[in-house]
């Protein structure tokens, strides 16, 4: 598919519509899987969920890209539109401007992708491997993800 292409105003402002009224930002801390020596991640993404199935593929279609899946709900199934890491910064970069609602969360969230791109790294304690981010970066973004958890709309 095509890779953020130009949309029009409307197109973004219905973009920013379904975010608002549907939609979730957020930005995680991904624990490491058990037995690994790996450090937790922190991630951001965005969603959007609706039970009209060519609502969320009309999404896709005008973004370009995003997984679409669908999940049993009680007497119906949702449609979901997810975006995670660079490609929900870029979306939610272009439809800020747009939205309402999430607004703060979008800033929140952009926040802490500033801090995490931007953080110090250090080394890794057997010298090889990732540079982890530093204790202060991590509690840093750890009161980002709690910030975002409070402010679910």
């Amino acid at each position: 598919g095509k890779i953020w292409g130009p949309m029009t105003e409307s197109q973004l402002g219905w973009l920013a519509g379904m975010l608002d009224g549907e939609g979730t930002v957020g930005f995680y801390k991904i624990s490491p899987c058990s037995g690994k020596k790996s450090r937790p991640r922190f991630k951001i993404s965005c969603n959007i969920v609706n039970t009209h199935a060519p609502t969320i593929y009309k999404i896709r279609e005008l973004v370009g890209y995003g997984r679409v899946s669908a999940r049993q709900q009680p007497g119906r199934i949702a449609y979901v539109w997810a975006l995670s890491d660079i490609s929900a910064e870029n979306f939610l970069r272009m439809i800020a401007p747009y939205c309402v609602t999430k607004c703060e969360q979008i800033d929140t969230a952009l926040i802490g992708v500033k801090i995490r791109r931007e953080s110090p790294r250090v080394r890794a304690p057997n010298g090889f491997g990732p540079y982890p981010i530093t204790e202060e970066t991590k509690c840093k973004l750890v009161e980002i993800v709690d910030k975002l958890k409070s402010m679910k709309t």
